[in-house]
């Protein structure tokens, strides 16, 4: 009886980091890609269901490292506004300032702050407030009204991005007027105005005559 003996072969597969950019390999990226992450939806959906502490202690350690990435302890650190009878963090601003077509102020365009009320809490309870501030103008919400806002910003900047790039292909008309047909233009347009203002001057002065007489 023929001995059977095990054979392996010798073509080792390329791990994922190594592997190019032609068709076929980067499918394969993709692929794996997508194998982590459903793992990872999978093994997040099996804590939530089996364990629920465990994912609940999760969820607050993922808010905890986002806050201390993008959020300095200002920020996140309540103090007391005895003007406002309050407790106050340092607001997060835009760099930009105001944006109007005329004369503006140093005033950020977009700010948000915490701001919690507990006056004589027992009476009239304790209140969490996002100040939501665009130039002067100031919303309070609360925190499923800012999330809902949140989620509008995203969806608005989705299409304000997708115009842009819209607007890019428009503006490839775009070119410079002639200084000097602008200038003339301009003063015609002053001769014009200077016209009418003063057949106006003229109809009200024979109006008035007219009244006296």
């Amino acid at each position: 009886m023929a001995q059977i003996t095990a054979t392996t072969s010798k073509t080792a597969i390329p791990p994922v980091s190594a592997l190019g950019t032609n068709g076929h390999e980067t499918y394969l990226v993709r692929a794996a890609e997508d194998d982590k992450q459903a793992a990872y939806a999978s093994a997040d959906r099996y804590i939530a269901r089996e364990h629920p502490e465990v994912a609940a202690f999760l969820t607050a350690d993922r808010a905890r490292e986002r806050t201390e990435a993008l959020l300095a302890t200002p920020h996140v650190t309540l103090v007391h506004d005895y003007g406002l009878g309050a407790w106050r963090t340092t607001p997060i601003e835009t760099d930009t300032r105001e944006i109007t077509d005329g004369p503006t102020e140093d005033i950020p365009w977009l700010a948000a702050e915490i701001v919690v009320t507990d006056f004589r809490s027992q009476a009239h309870g304790r209140h969490t407030r996002l100040w939501l501030h665009n130039n002067r103008h100031t919303a309070q919400l609360t925190v499923d009204q800012a999330r809902a806002r949140l989620a509008e910003a995203r969806g608005f900047l989705d299409q304000f991005e997708a115009l842009l790039d819209h607007a890019e292909t428009v503006a490839a008309g775009d070119f410079e007027g002639d200084p000097e047909i602008a200038a003339a233009d301009r003063e015609a347009e002053d001769r014009r105005i200077k016209a009418i203002g003063e057949a106006r001057l003229a109809l009200a002065a024979g109006l008035l005559a007219e009244a006296r007489g």
